[in-house]
């Protein structure tokens, strides 16, 4: 059930923290790859979620759900959603690119939206 102290507690305004970090660093990373190193904006797209693992699989564990499970075991669980989400999150940015959606508009709509998944499937399967 869906309420608003779910939305306001601080671990969900923890994860938003972290979340909107992550999403600046995909953003200004694919922003940089396409326009100053011109890498398409596929591939662009694809390091800067690379980028966004690392940081986000230590700032979930430690800042955000301050779980006591071995970053090992974890890091090997958090491997698995993180490549299925990233595989989401890039094949529906693919799409609104071949819908003629800005790349980083489509950066952003795709970012927000797994973003928000992600944080009920983690805090319920990943970092329990």
């Amino acid at each position: 059930m869906l309420s608003l102290e779910r939305f306001t507690s601080a671990k969900f305004l923890r994860y938003l923290f972290v979340g909107g970090s992550s999403y600046l660093l995909v953003l200004m990373v694919t922003f940089s790859l396409h326009e100053l190193l011109f890498f398409s904006e596929e591939k662009s797209f694809i390091l800067a979620l690379l980028c966004a693992f690392f940081l986000n699989l230590i700032t979930l564990q430690f800042f955000v759900f301050k779980g006591n499970t071995n970053i090992l075991t974890l890091g090997l669980r958090f491997v698995f959603f993180s490549v299925f989400f990233r595989l989401i999150e890039f094949l529906f940015f693919t799409f609104l690119l071949h819908i003629n959606v800005y790349y980083l508009l489509a950066t952003t709509i795709s970012m927000v939206i797994g973003t928000l998944t992600k944080y009920f499937i983690y805090k319920r399967y990943l970092f329990v």
